[in-house]
């Protein structure tokens, strides 16, 4: 059995005004100290938005992720074939100021290049999820 802590995150984008309104809290700024991953994990960004905007970092029993843009996160160790069992805990330490999901991903196959494919679950702040 392996836990497979993995975050996904979808954005939803705000209309120009909203979008001036909340420029200082606007998901996609840059993060203070972002730009690294733990070893042994991978990233990729929505629309190869800037990975200095993501600050991952190890603490304690799990991983601390302050998100700008919306990106997937995993590590190839993780992989494994036939039947598994995945838990995560996710915890919200700030509420977000757009629509946006947080979860895991349950399979996927050519994450880091053009045919990249994942099943995945997310919560949204609202109680709404998507599995897709």
């Amino acid at each position: 059995m392996r836990t497979i802590a993995v975050l996904a995150a979808a954005l939803v984008a705000a209309t120009p005004l909203a979008a001036q309104e909340a420029a200082k809290s606007d998901p996609d700024k840059a993060v203070a100290g972002g730009g690294t991953l733990p070893a042994g994990w991978s990233w990729r960004t929505d629309r190869d938005a800037a990975t200095a905007n993501v600050k991952f970092a190890p603490t304690g029993k799990g991983y601390h992720v302050t998100v700008g843009p919306a990106l997937i996160l995993w590590r190839d160790a993780d992989q494994v074939d036939g039947r598994f069992h995945t838990l995560a805990t996710f915890t919200q330490t700030k509420p977000a100021t757009h629509a946006e999901g947080y979860g895991f991903i349950v399979g996927g196959k050519d994450l880091k290049g053009e045919g990249q494919r994942y099943l995945y679950f997310l919560v949204r702040q609202d109680g709404k999820f998507l599995i897709k």
